[in-house]
């Protein structure tokens, strides 16, 4: 799983990072990302895709 998100932008990342260990909801990684939480959905997604992919 390493592999796969470190294969990941900074951005995508980031979000798995907020969303996943710090627990935030897609509205407030929005937030603090200054995006709009539909991006967020979408870059979540992709992250996940990639995750399940890898394994």
């Amino acid at each position: 799983m390493r592999k796969a998100v470190l294969a990941l932008s900074p951005l995508h990342q980031s979000v798995f990072r907020m969303i996943r260990f710090e627990r935030l909801s897609v509205e407030e990684a929005a937030r603090q990302l200054d995006l709009d939480p539909q991006r967020v959905e979408e870059l979540l997604t992709a992250v996940i895709i990639a995750l399940v992919v890898d394994t």
